[in-house]
């Protein structure tokens, strides 16, 4: 894989940048585009520039390691996330609001802190659930053979 040249992509973009905006400021000081438009110009250029960094260090990141470095942040954060919260929305509803739950009757503040401590722990119980289906598939994504 063709390794990343972060100084010629930079004197790239610099020499691009320094280019289209001396030929946007001429075309403004001709009268041919308004001062919207040079500043319209200026951030394009930036938004450009900084997407093209992005697609840069993409392609660098698509390593073998990178990838399953990837794959255990998503297992482990997707499948914690979705998994903690349903935990945790079934669990306080039992235990907190229903009438007949055993905290139904407890002060607010108190009550607060319990859901809290069960936020932590059911996202912290999610995640390990996460983990280790992504420890079970390699932490790589599932694949179709069609």
């Amino acid at each position: 894989m063709k390794r990343f040249n972060k100084r010629k992509l930079v004197i790239e973009l610099v020499i691009g940048f320094i280019i289209i905006n001396i030929v946007a400021s001429i075309l403004f000081l001709e009268g041919f585009i308004s001062l919207n438009l040079l500043i319209y110009n200026v951030f394009a250029l930036m938004f450009a520039s900084l997407v093209t960094f992005i697609i840069e260090y993409v392609k660098v990141l698509l390593s073998d390691d990178t990838l399953i470095l990837i794959g255990k942040i998503v297992y482990t954060i997707g499948i914690g996330a979705a998994l903690g919260f349903l935990m945790w929305a079934f669990t306080g509803s039992a235990l907190f609001f229903q009438p007949w739950s055993p905290f139904y009757n407890i002060s607010n503040s108190l009550k607060d802190i319990m859901i809290f401590l069960l936020m932590i722990s059911s996202y912290i119980f999610a995640g390990y659930i996460g983990y280790k289906i992504g420890e079970r598939r390699g932490f790589k994504p599932r694949t179709y053979k069609i």
